[in-house]
């Protein structure tokens, strides 16, 4: 909750990609922003909005954190099959029924990864003159699927990038 003009109003942190900024939202049920406020530095301040009473971090149910401008997640109600794949050339394999619901789910957590600056590209000529240089192999990854519940019924596909811990010297 945000404190404005005396009063807290609920909403939500948002992380708005144009100014790479946190933004406080208070929206409609139409999605549309009744009141927003831009939070610089927030990740510095945070404390100091905290012990002023500026905010008050709360749990709610429902969509707790969203990206601004990002779309809902992967639905997994049309899953022809709740088996999960075992990795991605399975979730894309051709004959695979659900190919489309995982590629978008490894697209949502791909660009995810890429919007969050988490790793950079480089070319094979990059990576071995690196390599090379240091003495140090990149860390293998994966990709782990899970079809998240509510209720018991299949709502959400769900893809995770993973870096294999195990194999970091």
């Amino acid at each position: 909750m945000y404190l404005h003009n005396g009063r807290y109003i609920k909403g939500v942190m948002e992380w708005c990609l144009d100014d790479s900024n946190w933004h406080f939202s208070h929206r409609c049920k139409n999605g549309s922003e009744i009141f927003g406020v831009t939070l610089p530095n927030f990740c510095l301040d945070f404390q100091k909005y905290i012990d002023d009473g500026s905010i008050i971090p709360g749990w709610h149910s429902g969509k707790t954190f969203t990206i601004a401008g990002s779309s809902q997640h992967v639905s997994a109600t049309n899953l022809q099959s709740l088996m999960l794949p075992g990795s991605v050339v399975k979730a894309l394999h051709r004959n695979n029924p659900d190919k489309s619901i995982w590629l978008d789910s490894y697209k949502e957590e791909y660009d995810g990864l890429i919007s969050n600056n988490t790793f950079d590209i480089i070319s094979e000529d990059e990576y071995q003159h690196l390599k090379h240089l240091h003495g140090v192999c990149a860390i293998p990854s994966m990709c782990t699927f899970v079809v998240k519940h509510t209720n018991g019924i299949p709502t959400r596909a769900k893809s995770r990038i993973v870096v294999l811990g195990n194999r970091d010297q």
